[in-house]
């Protein structure tokens, strides 16, 4: 998975994993998530805090283990979910006979740059580049990171926005 360093557990942080096992399932139940659809997800970014929490004495000096856990165990699942989001995945389905793609998958592409030409006439350049990654399924705090902004800073350029999408939309999603 994309996002999440590589890394080997020692047979410390191994048995450090096994001891807190449990917490992925508390976190799979506290975000209402399926075991059997997310778990497979969720347990990379367990892995991951084990590793660092083992590695980085400081967090150990500074936080519980769940703390960190439960900081990285959504991370795993916003790389996951940016991962299924691509456009390489969300192709469209064409038959062998037909050699272009149906009149409506054509029309939804010019609708939507339309829309986007809009929306970019009334935002600023950081605005539609946040309003795009949040349009492809990315997360605020992804957003923030990327943008080298504040969650909180991410959020309000969002939401500033708002108004020039609901007048290129024609305030048919706007309450």
């Amino acid at each position: 998975m994309r996002g999440m360093r590589k890394f080997t557990l020692n047979a410390e942080q191994k048995e450090f994993a096994t001891a807190h096992h449990s917490l992925i399932f508390s976190f799979l139940k506290w975000r209402g998530l399926s075991k059997n659809d997310y778990y497979d997800i969720i347990v990379f970014g367990f892995m991951q805090a084990v590793y660092e929490y083992l590695t980085k004495p400081n967090l150990r000096a500074e936080y519980e283990f769940s703390t960190i856990a439960y900081r990285n165990m959504p991370d795993a699942l916003s790389a996951n979910r940016i991962y299924l989001n691509r456009l390489k995945r969300k192709g469209v389905t064409v038959s062998l006979n037909d050699s272009i793609p149906a009149a409506d998958t054509i029309m939804d592409g010019l609708e939507r740059a339309e829309l986007l030409g809009e929306i970019a006439k009334q935002v600023s350049r950081r605005q539609m580049r946040i309003i795009l990654m949040k349009a492809n399924g990315y997360g605020i705090r992804y957003i923030a990171r990327k943008e080298h902004v504040t969650i909180p800073v991410a959020k309000d350029l969002l939401e500033r926005s708002k108004s020039a999408v609901c007048t290129a939309v024609g305030g048919a999603h706007c309450a």
